[in-house]
């Protein structure tokens, strides 16, 4: 018996030892799909450095839906929120779009990001501050159906260490 477990584990030992542990395995030549499903919401608070309340503006999506695509050296995703699934709570807080598309390059060590957001409509999340009678559960909250947030950003950054995956770490693609 103690001779077939120093077989057994000397085996997995040599298993080990001969694996290649620097091995990098490169999909720069595939075509990756990603879908992702989302439930965080966002909430901007608006402050008027006064001792009233502050506003809490709360966008109306339970689910957000982003689909990527990357190949080689670029990658394109795009988000939004399906209008097939339904707040049960559309009829008091209103309805809420969201879209959000985003290019990302790999030239080299240099990774270049540029992303677009944009989300319609709102609710005041803290209407009971600002409207004394009102009930949670039963009455509507204040609306901002029109009010609108549109957000630009970008990115770049280098890979100074070649052995280091930052598109694995960002993109889960190398």
């Amino acid at each position: 018996m103690i001779l077939l477990l120093f077989v057994f584990f000397n085996s997995i030992a040599q298993d080990f030892e001969e694996r290649d542990t620097t091995y990098i395995s490169s999909f720069s030549d595939k075509i990756i799909i990603k879908l992702n499903l989302d439930s965080l919401g966002d909430i901007y608070y608006i402050d008027d450095n006064t001792d009233a309340p502050d506003l809490e503006l709360a966008e109306n999506t339970n689910i957000k839906v982003n689909f990527s695509l990357d190949y080689d050296f670029l990658g394109f995703s795009f988000g939004f929120a399906p209008d097939f699934i339904k707040n049960k709570e559309d009829h008091r807080k209103g309805n809420s779009s969201y879209r959000d598309y985003e290019f990302s390059f790999y030239l080299g060590k240099w990774v270049q990001k540029v992303k677009y957001n944009n989300i319609r409509g709102f609710y005041v999340q803290n209407t009971g501050d600002f409207i004394s009678d009102w009930i949670e559960e039963k009455d509507a909250y204040i609306l901002f159906p029109n009010r609108k947030i549109i957000q630009w950003g970008g990115g770049t950054s280098y890979v100074f260490n070649s052995n280091f995956s930052l598109r694995n770490l960002i993109d889960q693609t190398r």
